[in-house]
């Protein structure tokens, strides 16, 4: 009867192995894991409630405030803890904070990856990528100028991370607005040299959104001239972004919002440009909708 009995338990097991598979077998989580660890279907079905315990924990505490570690699956079906999403952003984040100066610099931005950026985006996507690694593998810098939303900043960010992770290098990324605006509270002249010297020399400078500062003879003449014209003379490569093509950005510098300025001033801005970065445009739809 005893063994009856445990024939009876055991086929009734196995159907609920088989149920759950059935039940699990196309979910993401479980569609993941089986692709990270290719598996037989006798390891699966022995192993299936494991598995159900894994995604249940990953749904519970991924995107969770509180607890950043759960337990999930390894490849021999072993539970091992995770950190969740929120602590490998901070993680990833730490790795970089260092190498970024002067400014700081926001955790999405310091998370990019451009592999996940090549993976993730359209073909038109990857033909300014590829541009951009070539510009930066001759060491010249990139003007990359495009409509507004179209991904610039992001895609940028993710070749600064990946210059920090494969040369361990020092890099200033900054607003335009925001790198004028802390030279204007530099009203001693030695604190203005010297930032003047820090961000002349620095391996990578990443000006973004160039074009939208307010023009005056102090932002252009003795701010963005003199750091272009400091860079290429050091042979430091510039990244700038901007809304503007050149001939817009060179009718930016010329027309201020308060007076008319001399042609030539704007024009030796964005010769230093052209002399020094390879110009790109970016093609696309505003990313910021979708």
């Amino acid at each position: 009867m005893e063994k009856i009995n445990y024939e009876l338990n055991y086929n009734d097991f196995e159907k609920r192995k088989i149920q759950k598979y059935e039940e699990l077998k196309n979910h993401p989580i479980f569609l993941r894991y089986i692709s990270q660890f290719p598996k037989e279907q006798q390891e699966i079905l022995d192993n299936i409630f494991r598995i159900e315990k894994m995604i249940d924990n990953e749904l519970q505490f991924e995107n969770s405030e509180k607890c950043v570690y759960y337990e999930t699956l390894d490849e021999n079906f072993e539970f091992v803890y995770r950190p969740n999403k929120k602590l490998r952003i901070q993680n990833e984040r730490r790795k970089f904070i260092n190498n970024y100066r002067i400014f700081p610099v926001s955790d999405e931005l310091l998370s990019i990856r451009t592999k996940q950026l090549m993976e993730e985006q359209d073909d038109e996507y990857k033909k300014t990528a590829t541009l951009i690694l070539q510009a930066l593998k001759q060491n010249k810098g990139v003007y990359l100028h495009g409509k507004m939303g179209v991904g610039k900043t992001y895609l940028l960010h993710g070749f600064l991370n990946f210059l920090i992770e494969k040369d361990n290098i020092n890099v200033v990324s900054v607003r335009s607005n925001d790198l004028i605006r802390e030279f204007r509270l530099r009203k001693d002249y030695d604190e203005f040299t010297q930032l003047i010297q820090q961000l002349s020399t620095i391996p990578i400078l990443y000006i973004d959104d160039l074009g939208s500062e307010i023009v005056d003879d102090f932002s252009r003449d003795e701010v963005l001239f003199t750091i272009f014209d400091e860079r290429m003379r050091n042979h430091k490569p510039t990244i700038i972004s901007s809304n503007l093509d050149l001939e817009a950005l060179e009718a930016h510098f010329t027309e201020g919002k308060y007076q008319k300025f001399h042609a030539d001033k704007a024009l030796r801005v964005v010769e230093r440009i052209k002399s020094s970065c390879e110009i790109i445009k970016m093609n696309g739809s505003n990313r910021r909708y979708q």
